[in-house]
């Protein structure tokens, strides 16, 4: 889809979803006007590199679909109480493969016969579909957040004809969310599967991805994220990098090399043991143990970590940034560069003012979220 063309959407012709809130924008006036917002922060001495961008459909490789509609005519999609539920099993940000899962899974639903949670009378079982697929191998995990367990005994027995049904199920679990509030999901996980993991192809690794941890939904771009990160730090070449808000690995796998010691904190202790379990698997591959010998990875609060002495440090805050403690703790720590990636630009901004100590170098454009005005925003800084 070139720069002047729009996606077509029928839910957001006809008014139903309207979370695609640039899609009557064309393409290329999208970017550009991400590239205005971004370039007015680091002004015309700053680098700034070629932005990157990926497919504008078919991109996303996890659904968070509420489920509406009644028993046995279930919609997965939107619902809310002030419009009808909306299915959006057709949805053109999903992959046809996905897609195609997506009705196998309505209809699985629909045969089973599970109520959907009613938002005005509280009655009801299903809250959510959660589906993330592993890009390129469309191999699935697949979470149901119900109200309460008591449909666990009837979705634990017909599993395994789900799986028969669709090989490539392979993670499925029930998450536990009883609370009457807008909450995505409990703290409560039933794994249902034998296999935990899902392996998620990013670069040369198979990244371990988790039933509650964090993915970047557009695999393409997230590839290019990361592989830019890593080049930069190949070109600098310290020799110790510390990555913050490791999740599962991302950053850090593509920061290491031989000879190079990397460590990732996260405060998700399942993220972190999928991480030990990517690590494991690419250290018992001979292409890859050298480069990972001295990776290593820690579950603990990054904004409270000490930073030790490393060379690099590597962070990707959630929305909210990194905040004035941690800015702190960078500005007065031994690391001479900092690779910083950014969801949001005014925390961006925020943080850059009390990273004063640092000089952003380059910065380059990652079109993550198309059709949205999101983005993400990498930066290399170099203390000053």
């Amino acid at each position: 889809m070139h720069g002047s063309a729009r996606l077509y959407c029928p839910q957001f012709a006809d008014g139903s979803c309207r979370s695609c809130s640039e899609l009557p924008t064309p393409l290329g006036e999208q970017r550009s006007r991400k590239l205005a917002q971004a370039a007015a922060v680091f002004g015309t001495e700053v680098a700034q590199l070629t932005p990157v961008s990926g497919p504008a459909e078919g991109f996303r490789n996890k659904a968070k679909m509420a489920a509406g509609g009644h028993a046995g005519r279930l919609t997965l999609g939107l619902n809310g109480l002030q419009q009808p539920a909306v299915d959006l099993c057709d949805c053109p940000l999903y992959p046809r493969s996905m897609r195609q899962a997506l009705g196998v899974i309505r209809r699985w639903l629909n045969t089973l016969g599970i109520p959907p949670y009613d938002l005005s009378s509280r009655q009801g079982e299903l809250k959510f579909v959660l589906l993330t697929e592993a890009t390129p191998d469309r191999a699935l995990q697949l979470r149901l957040v119900l109200r309460s367990l008591d449909w666990l005994p009837q979705i634990r027995a017909a599993l395994a004809t789900w799986q028969a049904d669709w090989p490539d199920l392979q993670v499925v679990s029930v998450n536990l969310q009883p609370e009457p509030m807008a909450v995505l999901e409990g703290e409560q996980e039933t794994l249902l599967t034998t296999q935990r993991w899902l392996g998620v192809p990013c670069g040369r690794f198979r990244l371990q991805f988790g039933v509650r941890s964090f993915l970047q939904t557009n695999p393409v771009v997230a590839g290019e994220l990361y592989a830019q990160a890593g080049r930069w730090i190949d070109e600098l070449a310290p020799t110790s990098v510390l990555d913050l808000y490791c999740g599962i690995g991302g950053f850090a796998f593509h920061a290491s090399a031989a000879g190079r010691k990397v460590r990732g904190i996260e405060l998700s202790a399942e993220a972190i043991e999928g991480a030990n379990e990517s690590l494991r698997l690419a250290q018992s591959d001979p292409d890859l143990a050298r480069a990972t010998a001295q990776l290593s990875f820690a579950c603990a609060d990054a904004t409270v970590s000490e930073l030790g002495s490393a060379d690099l440090v590597v962070v990707n805050p959630p929305r909210r940034g990194l905040g004035k403690s941690l800015c702190s703790a960078l500005s007065g720590s031994d690391c001479r560069w900092l690779i910083y990636s950014s969801c949001h630009l005014p925390s961006l901004q925020r943080d850059l003012a009390d990273l004063s100590v640092f000089q952003p170098q380059r910065w380059q454009l990652f079109d993550m979220f198309p059709h949205t005005t999101h983005f993400e925003t990498l930066v290399l800084l170099q203390r000053r």
